[in-house]
């Protein structure tokens, strides 16, 4: 039992509480179109990958950031770095070369030269996500922030002649900088769309783009690339595994296991949608309250599965609903309501998501399974101490998740 209590102490301090989504995601949009027969990208970027050749310098070095267009700013012993808003005003030609300097592009042709002919400078609270053209246009027209933003929460658009001529074939996109190196929990997502033909495709890409991106307006490409998305969610999400092999070591391969797993899939299929079309409340403490709810699900699976009750699909069902909120967190931050072909990436996601469920099945019951073979008598204990760990662990994660909810 001691030993039981010492693995799921450091199952519960090494697998991250924040599990279905990360705490801090900032987006990078791309959107590339044909505009006035010529090829322009759209970008909505952090600004801090504008100044990433300063920001790397001084993690490096300590040096303080340099340029015109910030202004430090000194609270007690805290620094801060601001955007200048005057300075961008009177410097667009600065910021606009930052801007051109910030992402690399090349087409078949050879490498692009491109050249920043809009720019809009604002506070990452008033920000709003575009999918077309005409969006990021009419984003662009609007007035920006008022006041000056703080580096880390100011957000740059801008449109960037590509070339004057409509570029047909892929277009490829990388960092013009070195990588930031990010805080804990923080990550890039680039959200990636080729509007240059009537059907458009987008896909995601996670990073700062230092290994560069293709953008060649295929489907299938985006279709695995969500696909890809949801089995990797999976993997990275330990509430998500430990819930799953708790219904594996409750019902084992049976087909009370298939209409339990269906009824969580169809839960988690409502409420990921239903995020997705804006139908999920905003309120500030919803999503640390999902969590911890999320953390309360696995708990009932596990102390169910010691009970010897494995619950009804109907009580998966309702927790699948659960975990599909849990989902939509991330999805969310990629896609919206407007988001080129938004049903293809919600599809293959989900897929992404079930096969990613059906391996986790498949490695409990297998290992139970080889279990058996090798001694019958060994297949309950272990059980029994595994769906205790589980336990203990989704208990930590309740007691952290909710202090942190008030």
């Amino acid at each position: 039992m001691k030993l039981i209590i010492a693995i799921a102490t450091v199952l519960a301090f090494c697998l991250p509480a924040k599990a279905h989504f990360l705490e801090d995601v900032r987006s990078r949009t791309i959107l590339v179109a044909i505009q006035d027969n010529r090829t322009v990208a759209y970008v909505q970027m952090p600004a801090p990958l504008v100044f990433a050749d300063l920001v790397v310098r001084s993690q490096r070095t300590g040096e303080p950031l340099t340029s015109s267009l910030l202004v430090l700013e000194q609270t007690g012993a805290t620094q801060n770095y601001r955007l200048s808003s005057t300075a961008v005003a009177d410097s667009r030609g600065e910021l606009a070369r930052r801007v051109e300097r910030s992402l690399r592009w090349r087409h078949a042709a050879g490498d692009l030269s491109p050249r920043v002919t809009a720019l809009r400078l604002l506070d990452r609270t008033r920000h709003r996500d575009f999918s077309v053209a005409s969006d990021a246009e009419a984003q662009l027209a609007l007035s920006g922030a008022d006041g000056d933003p703080l580096l880390g929460e100011a957000i740059v658009e801008a449109r960037i002649v590509l070339s004057e001529e409509p570029l047909s074939g892929t277009i490829n996109v990388r960092s013009g900088f070195p990588a930031i190196r990010l805080d804990s929990g923080m990550t890039i997502e680039n959200v990636i769309i080729d509007a240059r033909h009537a059907c458009a495709a987008a896909y995601v890409e996670t990073g700062q783009l230092e290994g560069g991106a293709a953008i060649n307006g295929s489907r299938l490409f985006a279709f695995r690339t969500f696909l890809w998305r949801g089995v990797r969610h999976i993997a990275e999400g330990p509430d998500h595994v430990l819930l799953v092999v708790a219904i594996a070591l409750a019902v084992g391969l049976t087909l009370n296991l298939f209409w339990m797993v269906s009824a969580f899939t169809v839960g988690h299929s409502i409420t990921l949608i239903a995020s997705l079309f804006g139908l999920a409340p905003q309120w500030p403490w919803f999503v640390p309250a999902v969590e911890t709810a999320i953390a309360v699900s696995v708990l009932y699976a596990a102390i169910a599965a010691l009970a010897g009750k494995a619950g009804s699909p109907w009580v998966f069902g309702l927790i699948g609903l659960l975990h599909g909120l849990g989902f939509s967190f991330v999805l969310t931050d990629m896609l919206g309501p407007s988001s080129p072909h938004l049903m293809l990436s919600l599809i293959a996601f989900n897929i992404g998501i079930e096969l990613g469920q059906v391996a986790i099945l498949a490695v409990a019951l297998t290992s139970m399974a080889m279990l058996s073979q090798l001694s019958v008598r060994a297949v309950r204990p272990i059980r029994v101490a595994v769906l205790a760990m589980i336990a203990m662990v989704s208990g930590w994660w309740i007691a952290e998740r909710f202090t942190g909810m008030v």
